[in-house]
């Protein structure tokens, strides 16, 4: 199976105006069903009366297939295979198996197209691929999109923001932008996006605030789990670098009972500080 999307897989639309052409079509489909409705009750359902009424009905059946209704429909049928197949290929990634997750979202981009939220959050990861296969640029072209669409920002999408927000970050130091990534750290000030402002801080040499964020992090209680081992290597350097042995011990301690894994050890913009 082929491992590449193609460029129409990967556009986004975006979030004002998917609602705006949700909102066009239900109200063109409402009036079609309500005229068809009344002609077909006035009219006593005669036969001529039923014509019209599929005259009248025609154009919204026509205008809600031309705009993906069916689709959709159709998407929804799938959408525990779609969401199992989701997690499958973020298992992928979380093993190291670049390619093979890849291939995973560029199928998802497919599937999934007809729900515009997920098919930003599987444009975005197939960028995040891109990123560990080394290509850059397209993963910062990825990252600018989705983020551009606005999609991150509706609050179903909050999980998926902070960890999309976090790999931007990662994406936009490995590619020597380092101005975007504090453009993008500026509107956030919780714990959730914790690895991209230690990150930043040891991009700047700022050595104790990388330390004050990772001991403030671990001490969060919205820092996700996942995060810690990330967190604590970060802070360890910070810690080596000023000769902090006691917090030095207490990363080692994170670290021990939880190890990094392989996706944060190949992490292209983190390395250096691993």
């Amino acid at each position: 199976m082929a491992t590449t999307a193609s460029e129409s897989d990967l556009e986004v639309v975006r979030m004002a105006d998917d609602q705006a052409r949700r909102w066009r079509i239900a109200a063109l489909l409402g009036i079609c069903l309500f005229a068809g409705v009344v002609v077909a009750f006035e009219g006593g359902f005669e036969t001529r009366s039923n014509l019209l009424a599929l005259v009248v009905l025609l154009p919204g059946l026509v205008i809600a297939w031309r705009a993906g209704a069916m689709r959709r429909a159709f998407a929804f049928a799938q959408l525990g295979r779609i969401r199992a197949e989701g997690l499958a290929a973020t298992k992928l990634l979380s093993q190291g198996d670049y390619e093979g997750a890849r291939g995973a979202y560029a199928r998802l981009l497919v599937t999934a197209r007809p729900f515009a939220a997920f098919h930003s959050v599987h444009v975005f990861m197939y960028g995040v691929t891109s990123f560990y296969l080394g290509n850059t640029r397209e993963a910062v072209k990825l990252a600018r999109r989705v983020l551009d669409s606005d999609w991150l920002k509706h609050p179903r999408m909050r999980g998926h923001r902070n960890l999309a927000e976090t790999w931007s970050i990662l994406i936009f130091l490995e590619a020597g932008q380092l101005e975007e990534a504090k453009r993008l750290l500026s509107s956030r000030s919780d714990s959730s996006v914790s690895t991209g402002k230690i990150a930043v801080a040891l991009c700047e040499e700022r050595w104790d605030d990388a330390l004050s964020e990772a001991k403030r992090a671990l001490a969060a209680s919205d820092v996700l789990k996942e995060s810690r081992p990330t967190i604590a290597a970060l802070g360890l350097f910070a810690a080596k670098k000023l000769g902090q042995a006691d917090d030095e011990r207490v990363f080692e301690e994170v670290l021990a009972a939880q190890p990094l894994g392989k996706l944060a050890r190949e992490n292209p913009a983190l390395t250096r500080f691993l």
